[in-house]
C-alpha cells in the first residue's frame, strides 16, 4: 500500500505535477522503494505512526520517477536528462543517467536525505 495519497502529495509536500493517471502506481513503487532503502523498516510503522520523513521520501521519488519518465523509469528504462550542443556544423548530443539507481531504477537523492535525517536508511547505495 502506497504511504502518501494525491493529496498529501500535492497540499502537504506541495509536489510538481505528476500525471494523475500514473500517480497510484508512482505512489505504490515509490512507497516500494523506500521500502528497500529502509530494509522494511518503513513498513514496520502503523499509518498513524509513519514519519513525516518517510511520507516526504516517497513524495520525492514520486517526483523523481515522473521527471525520469514516470513508470518507464521504474521499469529500468530511465529517459535521463538529454543534454545537446551545436557548434557550426558540428553536433554532440549525450544521455545523462541519474547517479544512484536500486536494479537499473532512478532514486531521488533528495528521499534518500529524508531518510538519512531520521537513521532510517539501511546500508549504503
Amino acid at each position: 500500500m502506497a504511504y502518501i495519497n494525491e493529496l498529501y502529495y500535492m497540499t502537504q509536500y506541495m509536489g510538481s505535477d505528476v500525471d494523475l493517471s500514473e500517480f497510484r502506481k508512482l505512489a505504490e513503487r515509490a512507497s516500494e522503494m523506500i521500502d528497500l532503502l529502509t530494509h522494511g523498516k518503513s513498513a514496520s510503522f502503523s499509518k498513524e505512526e509513519l514519519p513525516e520523513a518517510v511520507k516526504k521520501a516517497v513524495a520525492a521519488q514520486v517526483e523523481y520517477l515522473a521527471r525520469h519518465g514516470g513508470m518507464k523509469a521504474y521499469t529500468g528504462f530511465p529517459e535521463g536528462d538529454i543534454f545537446k550542443e551545436t557548434i557550426g556544423g558540428y553536433s554532440y548530443e549525450k544521455t545523462g543517467k541519474t547517479p544512484v539507481t536500486i536494479g537499473g531504477i532512478p532514486v531521488s537523492p533528495l528521499a534518500v536525505s529524508y531518510l538519512d535525517s531520521e537513521g532510517l536508511r539501511c546500508g549504503l547505495i
